[in-house]
């Protein structure tokens, strides 16, 4: 009975995967986007760039291994990981309660305020002022929810797929605002000449962490041992200055 009970103590979940396993097999497979600036995205030579795919990138090389990365939507990202075809996700997954029934979360990696964006001579200045305007937002992103929940009646939600068809949709007048973070006015300005997009109301604040399987204690502790010591030296700070 008493080895039994040892046995049961000390074995790990089947799901589970350590660091030990990442290091044998010699790869990390990262759930990234590739239409997400200036997280994750394409630039003009067709190379895979982003504050996510670099600290993909950093985790990959502290623990000796290649970074494989596997490209995910908004959509099917968490479907992803519950299948295996990724060990983790670095891709704007906010800390949720919900989320947290299905996947396990490293301790926040960034914090981004979200709310409305539009053009500075936007008359948008409140959440009344959304009523019979077209608002933009990613199809079951987080601030999906949000905007349908907190838009006064008469607004008109348009959803579209990840990022970049958001964007373009802003850039191109088939929306006159769009729901998403505080970084966002900034790629909008890069992508036009002469843009003036800015936040007119922040709504809320999202904690970013990197998704796991349930069950994984040991790369769990070990990717926020990480965080914590890319925070405390100044290279997760450096990421935010480059992009």
């Amino acid at each position: 009975l008493a080895t039994g009970m040892l046995g049961a103590l000390t074995s790990k979940p089947a799901n589970a995967l350590t660091i030990a396993e990442i290091q044998k097999t010699g790869t990390l497979s990262v759930g990234l986007s590739d239409v997400s600036p200036p997280y994750a995205t394409m630039n003009d030579k067709m190379e895979h760039v982003g504050l996510e795919v670099d600290l993909a990138a950093m985790i990959a090389k502290a623990l000796g291994v290649e970074m494989k990365p596997v490209i995910v939507t908004s959509a099917n990202r968490i479907a992803c990981l519950l299948t295996q075809c990724a060990d983790i996700l670095v891709y704007g997954l906010t800390i949720t309660p919900e989320r947290a029934t299905q996947v396990w979360f490293s301790t926040p990696y960034a914090i981004n305020a979200s709310g409305i964006i539009a053009a500075k001579d936007s008359p948008i200045k409140a959440l009344p002022d959304l009523v019979g305007k077209k608002v933009g937002v990613i199809r079951a992103a987080f601030g999906d929810p949000v905007l349908t929940k907190a838009a006064p009646e008469g607004t008109i939600i348009q959803r579209y797929d990840d990022m970049s068809g958001l964007l373009q949709a802003q850039l191109s007048g088939q929306v006159d605002a769009i729901f998403e973070n505080s970084l966002i006015p900034g790629v909008l300005n890069q992508m036009k000449a002469g843009g003036n997009f800015e936040t007119k109301l922040t709504m809320t604040a999202g904690y970013w962490g990197i998704g796991m399987l349930p069950d994984q204690e040991n790369l769990r502790q070990w990717l926020n041992s990480f965080i914590f010591s890319i925070r405390m030296d100044g290279q997760l700070n450096a990421l935010y200055e480059k992009y």
